[in-house]
């Protein structure tokens, strides 16, 4: 099994590259994922395999189908809000230094900004 391991490994460095990323034929990803999936059957990790073979794990964990979670990261998944109507502003909004005053009307704001000078 370590040898096939290292037989892929062969390959896979000698594949043409695309920018950054490698371009597998679907016949080395067919081999990939029965070594990968023969060393985890074997007791092993997916972790392990993909280092033997020199492809990332996030890669295989895509072509066996599934995702690897990240407990650190929050999961993505929908949740349900609530859309409600906006608060109906009474009139301007003043906002000076961090204070935020509302409901005031026009005549109020201008008595309140002549008393800060």
């Amino acid at each position: 099994m370590e040898e096939e391991g290292k037989t892929l490994f062969r390959e896979i460095e000698a594949l043409p590259k695309q920018g950054r990323r490698r371009l597998y034929t679907a016949s080395l990803r067919r081999r990939v994922i029965a070594f990968v999936e023969k060393r985890i059957a074997d007791g092993g990790s997916e972790s392990k395999a993909s280092a033997e073979v020199g492809i990332h794990q996030a890669t295989i964990t895509g072509w066996r189908g599934g995702k690897k979670q990240d407990p650190k990261k929050a999961t993505k998944r929908v949740r349900p809000v609530e859309v409600v109507e906006p608060a109906k502003k009474s009139g301007p909004v003043l906002v000076l230094g961090g204070a935020r005053v509302e409901g005031l009307t026009l005549a109020d704001v201008l008595v309140l900004v002549k008393g800060l000078r």
